[in-house]
């Protein structure tokens, strides 16, 4: 019974480790046309393209659609994230390795455990070029933005107040221009009718962090998730002693319960 109730302290304090986060909620600016999420968008005759960053630091989110009666081709290698002035390509040498791991135990009466274990899995490697067919569309995902904390600047904040499924609530808010933004980024894309690229028609967007706020409210709990918005996430300095008390909790009841086992 006494180890019961340790293993209940202990589950208790891991699932009261969810509370002990602070977010930052950020908002995203830019001179280009919005839709109705938000979300920032830019088309020709040819050619619309929509990005969205919502999501945990940031991640960069291109929906491409084609509305001519012709293919597209989009050449990652020569498209580019430019952070800060810092170019960083869209395509990535590297693949990801989709797998399952399946074990297999042998135990003969009095002999040593041996096992196996086999994987079944594929190898998944971005393509270069994408294709896109006559009036059709594709989605890719590509880097995170920004996983660290902004530093609150000197300036003033402005309290603001916002309504979550958790009630009102208020925190402080910092506003930036393009020029004082804590992070500009442009996204640039290179878009071609022909696959040899001979004639591209290039794409060349800029991006900044108007706002944030910090709270300890979830995303979860904020009534509108619009595109132009991603969040940051943080644990706090109880959410680390916390953990690291649960961490003991664990060691003390395995500890417990072995002392508690008959003996063979």
């Amino acid at each position: 019974m006494k180890t019961i109730y340790n293993i209940g302290i202990v589950l208790v304090s891991i699932f009261f480790l969810s509370g002990c986060s602070v977010y930052q909620h950020v908002s995203l600016g830019s001179n280009m046309q919005q839709n109705d999420k938000l979300e920032y968008l830019i088309e020709n005759d040819s050619t619309t393209i929509v990005y969205s960053f919502y999501g945990q630091n940031g991640p960069i989110h291109i929906a491409l659609s084609n509305k001519s009666d012709k293919p597209l081709y989009v050449d990652w290698r020569k498209s580019a994230l430019i952070t800060n002035g810092q170019s960083v390509s869209l395509w990535k040498d590297e693949a990801k390795i989709n797998a399952s791991s399946t074990e297999y135990k042998v135990l003969p009466e009095n002999e040593i455990v041996s096992s196996t274990s086999s994987i079944d899995g594929s190898v998944v490697r971005k393509d270069k070029v994408s294709f896109i067919p006559p009036h059709s569309s594709i989605s890719v995902n590509s880097y995170a933005l920004q996983t660290e904390f902004f530093t609150n600047p000197a300036q003033e904040s402005v309290r603001a107040v916002f309504y979550t499924t958790e009630g009102k609530v208020s925190a402080k808010r910092y506003s930036f221009s393009k020029e004082d933004s804590p992070l500009n980024f442009r996204i640039f894309l290179s878009i071609s009718e022909d696959e040899s690229f001979k004639h591209p028609v290039q794409f060349d967007n800029s991006f900044w962090v108007s706002d944030y706020f910090q709270t300890s409210v979830s995303p979860k709990s904020l009534s509108i998730i619009p595109g132009n918005q991603f969040y940051i996430r943080k644990v706090t300095g109880a959410g680390h002693t916390l953990l690291a008390a649960s961490l003991v909790g664990i060691l003390v009841v395995g500890a417990v319960a072995g002392g508690d086992a008959p003996a063979n």
